[in-house]
Parts: C-alpha cells; sequence; structure tokens
C-alpha cells in the first residue's frame, strides 16, 4: 500500500477526537482524520487518497479505529497506548490491500460480526464441557 500512514476514526465525538490528537502530537504522530457519514458508502481507497463523499449518509454509533500503512510494531505501540490513556471503547483494525477496495460500511459490519463471533466463542468455550 502506498500513501501516508494515518489514523481513521468512525463515530468519535468532536471532543474525543481532540483529546486522541493531543495524544498523538505528544508522541509525535500524526493526527487522526474522521470519516464522515457521507464517505461511509464509498470504498476506503476513495476516502484515504481523495478524501470522496457520497450521496448517501450512514450512520452507526460503534466506534473505529483504522490503521492505515502503519508498520505492525506501530500498530501494536498505539493501541497499548491507547488503551493506557483510557480512551473511548473501539474496534481497532488495519486497513489491509483486500479491505481498501471495500466501501467503509461494509468493513464496519465485518469488523462487528467479528467482534461478535470472537466474544460468542469464548462464552461457549466457558461453558462446563467445553
Amino acid at each position: 500500500m502506498d500513501g501516508e500512514p494515518r489514523l481513521l476514526l468512525w463515530a468519535f465525538t468532536e471532543e474525543e477526537r481532540d483529546t486522541l490528537n493531543t495524544l498523538l502530537a505528544r508522541i509525535g504522530a500524526p493526527s487522526a482524520k474522521a470519516i464522515r457519514k457521507n464517505q461511509a458508502m464509498v470504498p476506503l481507497s476513495k476516502i484515504i487518497h481523495q478524501d470522496k463523499t457520497g450521496e448517501i449518509s450512514y450512520d452507526s454509533a460503534e466506534r473505529v479505529l483504522l490503521f492505515y500503512n502503519i508498520p505492525q510494531q506501530g500498530v501494536m505501540f498505539l493501541i497499548n497506548f491507547f488503551k493506557q490513556q483510557k480512551l473511548p471503547a473501539c474496534i481497532y483494525a488495519v486497513v489491509t490491500e483486500h479491505s481498501m477496495e471495500w466501501p467503509f460500511h461494509q468493513l464496519l459490519e465485518h469488523l462487528i460480526e467479528e467482534r461478535e463471533s470472537f466474544e460468542r466463542n469464548i462464552r461457549e468455550s466457558d461453558q462446563p464441557g467445553h
């Protein structure tokens, strides 16, 4: 993937985004950019590289923080750093070559399904007999 490393946010309030950007500035990282509601139906590649918007608005209160073109070590550092700072709970995900072409709302729905499946598997493994 090419382009500047960046963080993309979904469903963070302006205050939460400002807090996050203050933390990022403290460690010398670039600020995070919000994905707007009218971008949710647009492929991530067009959001990232062209700041494209769409005709249809989409809404979800599920907070997401996407890492684009950030090395794995940097992603792990940032996730740990954010958790230590007690940022609002969110789904952390890395934009991949595959997901670059997905509209954001499709990636969001996929991430929610993955989380629910993971949580269901944990609950089931906690049941007697597993």
